[in-house]
């Protein structure tokens, strides 16, 4: 599959006849593309203006943001990998992080809406699927990523951001300390911070799938100390602990058989 390499997944999400509310913005392992067919998703973010918009990208971050809902969200999410951020949307995950933008300021007018048009006019997952496929295939240009960056990133996804930092320089040919600038220079983000982003989003899909059956063993299954370690990662990433996390997102998954609004957001009532 050519998109493999800058496509992680497609998830098609379609909730209706809810309260309004918001969702929580977690970290997440990439970048985040999301495309809504309703009213425009809310982002609202400490120190910013609120974004209301239809189409967005949410880059790569070590902070939460809130997405107000009026109860109702239909549309398709994309995760991309850096090298996708590079291959789909022709810039540096770096230009992006930390933040969320409007799809046209990121991609320009046209071509969000060779994206947005058809997936509007489809009449299914299938079909929103295929479309997907076949746009993102006709955007790809894959230059300008760096070997290192792209070696780094599956070396540390791989892991679940357990593998040392120091170990993925060695495999590499680098110095710590010179793979430091590169990944800076490219992600916007330290490897250090990386691969905590990256352990915060593995200790998520632990939770939510139910691999583990206690807090204390996600915390030894995903890279941390101990449960206190995690609490403490948890607050400074997402805001909240993994237990509130817990008692917000499962009864929302379980509860809402049609489907879940983005996978950047978890919903806090």
């Amino acid at each position: 599959m050519r998109l493999r390499p800058f496509v992680t997944g497609y998830a098609d999400f379609d909730m209706a006849g809810w309260p309004p509310g918001r969702h929580r913005g977690l970290p997440d392992a990439g970048l985040t593309m999301v495309i809504s067919f309703g009213a425009p998703l809310v982002i609202r973010r400490a120190g910013h203006a609120d974004l209301a918009t239809a189409a967005s990208v949410a880059g790569l971050r070590s902070a939460p943001f809130d997405i107000c809902h009026d109860g109702t969200q239909r549309g398709v999410q994309v995760e991309l990998t850096p090298r996708g951020c590079r291959a789909l949307l022709g810039r540096p995950a770096g230009e992006l992080v930390h933040g969320v933008w409007p799809l046209e300021q990121v991609v320009g007018r046209r071509r969000e809406g060779e994206l947005t048009e058809p997936l509007a006019a489809a009449r299914g997952p299938e079909d929103r699927a295929r479309v997907l496929d076949a746009v993102l295939t006709g955007w790809t240009a894959d230059a300008g990523c760096p070997a290192v960056i792209d070696a780094f990133w599956r070396a540390l996804t791989s892991s679940g951001g357990r593998a040392p930092v120091t170990s993925i320089a060695a495999q590499i040919g680098l110095s710590p300390r010179h793979l430091g600038e590169l990944v800076r220079a490219e992600l916007g983000l330290t490897p250090k911070t990386a691969a905590r982003v990256l352990r915060f989003a593995r200790a998520r899909a632990c939770l939510r799938a139910g691999r583990a059956t206690s807090l204390a063993q996600a915390a030894a299954m995903c890279g941390y100390f101990d449960q206190a370690h995690m609490n403490a990662e948890w607050k400074r990433l997402g805001g909240c602990t993994p237990g509130e996390w817990v008692s917000e997102e499962l009864p929302f998954i379980q509860d809402r058989s049609t489907g879940r609004g983005p996978g950047w957001g978890d919903e806090q009532n």
